[in-house]
């Protein structure tokens, strides 16, 4: 009977535990999907990496458009993980978004990785077909397993921070940090020296995120994000101009494709508006938010 008992209070306290652990990997899923704004249909998707999330916040945008916005973009993601974030926001939301704003930069067709653990990021949604694939792709078959069964284990402490504001609705960039003036000086040294490289692997995967999104009628602005004017002179000025080129032409070969580019004067000279070279403080988010709903506003009025 001991052992009979023994092994009741095991079976038990294991239902208990997956019980508990999906009620809470719930709770944790919903602020998520809060915090990128999936939790609903919306009229507009902010589509990037950690440029787009201190470049915009999305309640403003939305107070300044009269739109629902959708923000998903997450630190160190590459053109591939940005397919994928697109394939899954299309299944999560077949009927689609009115326009969809894509961020670029000058590395993102060089094949740069950012972050090597990147996919960690996606666990979360490893419930979804075309995110459990790539998950799979670079996962160990440990750590793949462990989170298909413990689902809170899904969640770590990058996530948790951004749980908490989607629950609290702040996406507000609140770095006030400035760049000192020193940094022109130090980046001067390398003024034209990185390289852009233009692969196509990586050019046909932006290809057919952007196929995709146009298949599903959504309109599509590319925004080549704002990048401090003495790091933009760092790279190569030849490749610079073939990326631009590029975009400019990609444009407008569709019309429903319009082209942003905030590398302006106004913007990039500004150290005031920088945290880093790359990226957008919150006074910088201002001006931002005000460029990309004068853009909404006139895509809409077309329309």
């Amino acid at each position: 009977m001991k052992k009979k008992d023994f092994v009741i209070k095991l079976l038990v306290l294991v239902v208990a535990f997956f019980i508990i652990d999906f009620g809470l990997s719930t709770v944790l899923l919903r602020g998520l999907n809060k915090y990128y704004g999936l939790e609903k249909q919306t009229e507009v998707l902010f589509n990037g990496s950690s440029m787009f999330m201190s470049g915009f916040d999305r309640n403003v945008v939305e107070n300044k458009t009269g739109l629902t916005v959708s923000n998903y973009s997450h630190e160190g993601v590459s053109i591939r993980e940005r397919l994928e974030m697109i394939k899954q926001v299309y299944h999560k939301h077949p009927e689609g978004f009115e326009t969809v704003v894509f961020e670029l930069s000058p590395v993102i067709f060089s094949g740069v990785e950012t972050s090597a653990n990147v996919y960690t990021a996606f666990f979360p949604f490893m419930d979804d077909e075309s995110i459990n694939v790539y998950i799979k792709e670079f996962a160990t078959t440990r750590e793949y397993y462990i989170r298909k069964i413990v689902r809170t284990s899904r969640f770590d402490s990058r996530l948790i921070v951004n749980i908490i504001k989607g629950y609290l609705g702040k996406f507000q960039n609140v770095k006030t940090s400035q760049l000192h003036s020193r940094i022109d000086e130090e980046l001067k040294a390398s003024e034209g020296a990185v390289n852009i490289y233009m692969k196509e692997s990586n050019i046909a995967i932006f290809k057919e995120a952007i196929d995709l999104i146009i298949s599903k009628n959504s309109k599509v602005i590319l925004v080549n994000m704002p990048v401090y004017n003495a790091k933009l002179r760092t790279f190569n000025v030849n490749d610079y101009k073939e990326f631009n080129d590029f975009l400019e032409t990609y444009s407008l070969s569709n019309s429903q494709i319009s082209y942003l580019n905030m590398n302006v004067d106004s913007i990039i000279s500004e150290r005031k508006y920088f945290s880093d070279p790359l990226h957008i403080n919150n006074y910088g988010q201002k001006v931002l938010n005000s460029i990309v709903s004068e853009e909404l506003n006139k895509i809409t009025s077309i329309n």
